[in-house]
């Protein structure tokens, strides 16, 4: 008996599994569409509350019916009766201006329907009781009317005095009471002004009526692309403008707005709303309040076009559209900026003109070694009152021209002078080649320098941003009677303080950009697009990683540093220039040695002419005069005279100069000798510095990622535990500003390992960055060569083309 139970148990479990797998499915709500008409935008709307509506109740939903109003208020009333009578149809949602004119108008709903349109919480008075729609079978959305909030935001940003107000000619029936009431609300003049397929004539329009603002409704009628084209006109005619539907217009090229980016939102809330009346809910019993947090956005590129500034409390309360590109610049790679310092940068033309100083200093030393010639006109007047005593043998007044030249032959320290003159040319030469590497490495820096300070404020934004988002909630929970006032206050609090970081944020944005441009010798305020560096470009400005197969354990970096020390002390220019000049002090310590055995050697000669002479005199006798000239001492026969002369000059005693001068130039070489010494150990030292913070910098990319992850991981706790009570707004703050300091240290990661890197190549005397294949790939067979000279058998990490 027990055993056919369990027979018949069993038998009865399978036909009801049968029974259950055959049962029918639930019938789908069936919704129908009814809307204004044909036009871009409704699309949109349409398409998103479809979406939305199916992502949240897959196929408990099924939109077979469309209605297309046609832009006719009978046809929509005729539409809304056809889909009320047809039993196939269970919910209606209206979408349009028109639409919903109509369905408010109407006392005589059965079936659902939702008016998919926000209402200005003025108007929808009349329609709702205790945030509840009075009309029954009918919902909709209410929210507050931000028009007042929009001009007076676009007034701010630039005062005007008439505002045109543009608007689809579908709505025409309605333009005179939006007239009158924006010029009573706001004591402007107001004009309306239709969209036309044909830009021009609207903007002539505008321009004819003197029109200085506008205020953009949606273009229903108007083709796709038709709001971009048109917005790009505006702003050519320098005409400013703010957006009805805010965000979604503003990112086009819009001005301003005050609606945030929400159609996602409100397409989510209509299906919700389909999903309670799926759920048996009774569609007046649903809450109509749709509250947008509403705020000022601006586009900043638009905003610089129309020669607009934007106010300081402005860009700390408002949502900044394209703020990085705001003004125009050129794309300026990290090369680009090295390349243009060392063309432009002031250091090198005073430094050109100092090696330019030199060079004609050592070429005026070798004039000293070619003759010297000079020519010397001279008239002589002898006292007459003393004439008579020389008894004419001179003459009273005398004209004679005279040429004189001199010829060093040797000077051993001429010599050594010409010499060391052409070796600081070459020193000044290398200190050019060192200045560049310093100012390649200060922009090379300066570069890194503008992507911390904007990856920083990139994080303060978001750190704002995040305050923001908690300050609302609290607002929100204040509103309901669901939190503290002493935690609106505390978050106001965050706000204030986060704001002040921001506006010191673009500041050591502004001192970044302009420090670079200073280096460039470019106007300092000029703007530019970088180039910025991820994990994913790294790769190139570290030379395809050559760097860190060396930084894995201290063993290879030992090794390693070994090589870059090596290859710092033989490529430094400092070090070459101090060669150079121990050399040069070397020859004159020698010099000053030789002068106690070497004389100097030089030739003179001299050549002179009499051109005139004047004997006159009354108490002079001819015949002395004569006798006089035949003894050669005066008269017309000596009218040409010359001197030849050889001459050895050797100093016998000085009081022991040249003893104290030898001491004095041997103590300069041993000075420089020690120089030198302790060169090579800063640069050993700089060296070993710079690897030793590569050797850190590059985990830290990847240690600050993980780090940020896991403050974040804890932010999220610590956030459910505070919506929980549970956690208090304290832990919460605590939570949030490690988790925004570990995304500061996280996203410049990346630059600090650039500038340790930056900083090893500069005592490399190369830049990863600025190299060629070629030469990275030598470098790479130079350091394998070290490796294997110490018995260490290393293999770098190389691209494909090398494996």
């Amino acid at each position: 008996m027990i055993k056919r139970f369990f027979i018949f148990a069993i038998l009865f479990i399978l036909l009801l599994g049968s029974g259950l797998l055959h049962a029918q499915p639930e019938k789908p709500l069936n919704i129908a569409i009814v809307y204004d008409g044909d036009a871009a935008f409704y699309e949109k709307i349409i398409g998103d509350i479809k979406e939305e509506t199916q992502i949240l109740l897959k196929d408990r939903v099924d939109f077979t019916t469309s209605l297309n109003g046609g832009w006719d208020q009978n046809i929509i009333n005729e539409n809304i009766d056809s889909a009320l009578a047809d039993e196939n149809i269970d919910m209606i949602i209206a979408v349009g201006f028109l639409c919903t004119n109509v369905v408010l108008a109407r006392e005589d709903i059965t079936k659902p329907v939702i008016v998919a349109d926000v209402i200005d919480e003025k108007l929808a008075k009349k329609y709702v009781s205790n945030n509840r729609s009075k009309i029954k079978n009918v919902t909709f959305l209410v929210s507050k009317d931000t028009i007042h909030e929009e001009i007076a935001l676009l007034r701010r940003l630039k005062p005007f005095d008439r505002l045109g107000i543009l608007i689809s000619r579908v709505f025409a029936d309605y333009t005179d009471d939006i007239k009158e009431t924006t010029e009573r609300e706001f004591n402007i003049k107001v004009d309306i002004v239709f969209y036309s397929d044909d830009i021009s004539a609207v903007t002539d329009q505008i321009n004819k009526k003197k029109i200085d603002a506008v205020y953009i409704s949606p273009p229903i009628l108007m083709r796709k692309g038709y709001l971009e084209e048109f917005i790009a006109v505006l702003n050519d005619n320098k005409i400013p403008s703010v957006s009805m539907l805010g965000y979604l217009d503003v990112e086009k090229g819009v001005l301003a707005g005050y609606i945030p980016k929400v159609l996602n939102k409100y397409s989510r809330r209509i299906a919700i709303i389909v999903e309670r009346i799926l759920e048996k809910d009774d569609i007046n019993d649903i809450d109509v309040s749709f509250s947008l947090q509403s705020y000022p956005i601006i586009n900043a590129r638009t905003a610089s076009k129309l020669g607009i500034a934007i106010p300081f409390d402005l860009l700390l309360d408002a949502e900044i559209l394209e703020k990085d590109v705001a003004k125009e610049g050129q794309l300026l790679t990290i090369k680009e900026a090295a390349t243009r310092a060392q063309e432009n940068n002031f250091i090198f033309r005073i430094k050109e003109k100092e090696i330019e100083e030199a060079r004609q200093e050592h070429r005026s030393y070798w004039s000293a070694y070619f003759p010297q010639v000079y020519g010397n006109l001279e008239y002589t007047i002898n006292d007459p009152t003393q004439f008579p005593v020389s008894y004419g043998v001179w003459p009273q007044r005398q004209l004679d021209a005279s040429l004189t030249l001199n010829q060093l032959i040797f000077s051993d320290s001429a010599i050594t002078a010409i010499h060391n003159s052409k070796v600081s040319v070459d020193i000044e030469e290398l200190q050019r080649s060192v200045l560049e590497l310093d100012i390649t490495e200060e922009t090379i820096k300066a570069y890194l320098n503008y992507l911390k300070a904007k990856a920083l404020l990139n994080a303060q934004d978001r750190h704002l941003e995040t305050v923001r988002y908690y300050l609302r909630t609290a607002k929100k929970k204040v509103d309901v009677g669901l939190g503290s006032k002493e935690e609106l206050l505390r978050w106001r609090s965050e706000e204030a303080e986060a704001k002040s970081d921001v506006l010191e944020a673009q500041s050591q944005l502004r001192i970044a950009r302009n420090y670079l441009n200073q280096l460039m010798n470019t106007d300092q305020e000029t703007p530019f697009i970088e180039q910025d560096v991820n994990l994913e470009t790294l790769k190139y400005y570290i030379g395809g990683e050559r760097i860190l197969p060396y930084l894995e354990n201290f063993d290879d970096l030992e090794v390693f540093l070994g090589f870059l020390v090596q290859e710092s002390i033989e490529s430094s220019y400092a070090l070459k220039a101090l060669r150079l000049a121990i050399g040069a002090q070397r020859s004159v310590k020698n010099v000053t040695l030789r002068k106690f055995i070497l004389p100097e050697v030089s030739a003179q000669g001299s050549f002179t002419h009499t051109i005139d002479r004047d004997f006159s005199s009354s108490n002079t006798s001819a015949a002395i005069r004569q006798l006089g000239t035949d003894l050669g001492l005066g008269g017309d026969n000596r009218d040409n005279q010359w001197v030849a002369v050889i001459k050895l000059t050797y100093p016998l005693f000085e009081g022991g100069n040249r003893m104290f001068e030898y001491n004095k130039e041997k103590a300069v070489l041993e000075r420089l000798l020690f120089e030198y010494e302790l060169k090579e150990q800063e640069i050993e030292l700089k060296v070993r510095e710079s690897a030793y913070d590569l050797y850190y910098s590059w985990p830290k990319i990847y240690f600050s990622a993980e780090a940020l992850k896991n403050s974040s991981e804890n932010l999220a706790v610590v956030q459910g535990k505070y919506a929980q009570g549970i956690a208090s707004i304290t832990d919460l703050i605590e939570a949030e500003d490690d988790r925004f300091n570990k995304e500061q240290t996280a996203s410049i990661a990346i630059y600090e390992f650039l500038d340790d890197l930056a900083s090893l190549d500069r005592q490399l005397t190369r830049f990863s960055y600025l190299e060629s294949d070629e030469v990275r790939k030598q470098f790479l067979e130079d350091v394998d060569a070290y490796f294997a000279s110490k018995g260490v058998s290393k293999k770098t990490i190389r691209g494909k083309e090398d494996e």
